[in-house]
């Protein structure tokens, strides 16, 4: 079942659907759900913030006071750098790089980390 977060903005909704089908078999568990929700909200703020920067540009120009040429980053492009940072965990532990797939260490289903170093994290 979709969190209220997510149902109620469509763009949300559909990458909830779409990776949902991929990550897990039928629907995230009670462990899994906070976590994949937060992944989708992540995904959505890119998508966003994307779009933003297609829309207004990469780099804002304007002048000051004196006519001189004032080149400003868009925000969005902040927002994106940061999010995307934010969700290189996100596809390491849901195996969506080529590594994880690979390898297959990172996973959720782990019950108890048994030698206390939390080794499998890294």
């Amino acid at each position: 079942m979709k969190p209220v977060i997510i149902s109620k903005n469509k763009l949300r909704s559909i990458l909830w659907d779409h990776y949902k089908q991929d990550l897990f078999d039928g629907e995230p568990s009670i462990k899994d759900a906070s976590v994949y929700t937060n992944f989708i909200i992540l995904l959505s703020q890119v998508e966003e913030a994307q779009e933003k920067i297609d829309i207004d540009g990469l780099f804002y120009d304007s002048t000051d006071k004196f006519g001189k040429l004032l080149v400003k980053v868009n925000p969005a492009h902040r927002l994106i750098a940061d999010n995307l940072r934010m969700l290189i965990p996100y596809y390491n532990r849901y195996g969506l790089s080529e590594w994880d797939r690979l390898s297959n260490i990172k996973r959720f289903d782990i019950t108890e980390d048994s030698d206390g170093d939390f080794s499998d994290l890294q």
